[in-house]
């Protein structure tokens, strides 16, 4: 998935053309690009385009002002097919800075206008509460999938992933899975760490000694902070984010 950039989210709160998808892959979208260097643009198929400004109030689409950057740090845009067999297209707002603290906004044409999409995630679903703390989801970026749907790139410190949301009326819902695969991370433990077989299991499977690099592989979807580790000879055992982190300083750092 192409990472793209835009403007920070609520839960409860809110991606460029593309050729012809392949069922269950993302549509590839233009490169970011900012106000200035997009132009008019026509979201609902109407051919008639709208003027995209970026103010120091936000992005500002037609009559609708978005917030986020300023003239002198302007918001990064990409403009996505939503399915690939009509003229709908989809923008994506991005604020400048670079991850963590880069969030987007999903914006989608309707009748009156354009609005912007919230990310729905159900606290009700179980472990909903403990992973998105706060009722806020903080997303990096968005891939279009072809159907509607999009895959938002989830920023957490110790296992970023891409996450699943389908289009409901004005919300993009979330799509639990049993496991998110995490990208990219490895650490070394400090001082001895326990893997047991499963979750909020007592189960040991391997001690790992301290000087061990290990990669942080996946998440439990219905197990919140719990990890899927795997360690450089291909042994795996699941560790909680507690015992991760007192075993590795990296870990300890990245949540600080």
């Amino acid at each position: 998935m192409r990472r793209l950039g835009l403007l920070g989210l609520w839960l409860g709160c809110s991606l460029g053309v593309a050729g012809p998808a392949t069922a269950g892959h993302p549509l590839e979208p233009e490169g970011p690009q900012t106000a200035d260097t997009l132009g008019p643009i026509d979201l609902n198929g109407d051919r008639k385009r709208e003027q995209v400004r970026q103010t120091d109030a936000g992005v500002v689409i037609g009559r609708t002002t978005i917030p986020c950057g300023s003239r002198s740090e302007p918001c990064e845009l990409a403009l996505h097919d939503i399915v690939p067999t009509d003229r709908l297209k989809e923008l994506s707002v991005c604020s400048p800075q670079p991850p963590p603290q880069r969030s987007c906004t999903l914006v989608r044409p309707r009748a009156a206008g354009v609005v912007r999409l919230e990310l729905a995630v159900h606290p009700s679903v179980r472990g909903q509460a403990d992973r998105y703390a706060g009722g806020r989801l903080h997303v990096g970026g968005f891939a279009t999938r072809g159907d509607g749907g999009v895959e938002a790139e989830v920023w957490d410190p110790v296992c970023p992933r891409t996450e699943r949301f389908e289009a409901v009326e004005r919300r993009l819902e979330h799509r639990p899975r049993v496991l998110y695969e995490c990208r990219a991370r490895s650490v070394v433990v400090d001082a001895g760490l326990t893997l047991v077989d499963a979750p909020t299991s007592a189960r040991v499977t391997l001690e790992l000694p301290a000087g061990t690099r290990v990669e942080v592989w996946q998440e439990s979807g219905r197990t919140p902070h719990w990890y899927l580790v795997r360690a450089s000879d291909g042994s795996l055992g699941w560790v909680s984010r507690a015992d991760l982190a007192r075993a590795s300083s990296e870990v300890a750092a990245l949540l600080r």
